[in-house]
């Protein structure tokens, strides 16, 4: 009986806890990662962080170096900085209607990378002619890179798109009174049951 009631206790606090998301001010490591190149999120490839089970916009940001993809490999992942990053930083935020291989092409540019052939259109070097060496590294609200640099395997360096956290211009949404009630009205349902078999 102890193990339901505990069984109980925990799905009544997963109904109250947010889903598990990258924390922007404390990025793992040792993290499991999975590269495909599928382009779902409209990237040049997309990135799933495995135990999260949350796929992300994923960007090259090394050439001449393989990539290691279609299987898991361990990560850690950090916020890299200085003024080539600010301007990646600002490219992710002001892609506009850029396709996948402008906006990487782009990427290249200010990494001072090779850029496929093709890639290097008049509107990838507008992009990254315009990008600002200064701009936020997170701005709130925006999109921030995350690196990702492999653990145990060789393989190239390469970037995530992450939510920035804030809004400024968004109120905080505060759920209504049905919404938020509900699991309160269940987590205290489970101790009153447990205080009832307890008796028992």
């Amino acid at each position: 009986m102890k193990k339901l009631i505990l069984a109980l206790v925990v799905a009544a606090m997963c109904l109250t806890l947010p889903a598990a998301a990258i924390n922007w001010g404390e990025l793992p490591c040792n993290e499991e990662i999975h590269v495909e190149y599928t382009q779902t999120c409209g990237s040049f490839f997309d990135v799933t962080i495995v135990d999260e089970g949350k796929m992300y916009p994923g960007w090259c940001v090394q050439t001449g170096v393989g990539l290691f993809r279609a299987d898991s490999y361990d990560a850690c992942l950090s916020k890299p900085v200085g003024e080539k990053w600010n301007k990646v930083n600002w490219i992710l935020n002001n892609k506009g209607d850029a396709s996948f291989q402008e906006i990487q092409g782009a990427i290249w540019m200010v990494c001072e990378q090779d850029v496929l052939f093709g890639w290097d259109t008049p509107k990838a070097m507008a992009l990254a002619a315009a990008a600002d060496p200064t701009f936020n590294t997170c701005p709130a609200g925006g999109i921030g890179a995350v690196y990702i640099e492999p653990c145990t395997v060789i393989g190239q360096l390469i970037i995530i798109e992450v939510p920035c956290p804030g809004d400024p211009q968004e109120p905080p949404v505060v759920p209504e009174f049905p919404t938020i009630m509900v699991p309160v009205f269940l987590v205290g349902s489970v101790f009153v049951a447990a205080s009832v078999l307890k008796k028992e």
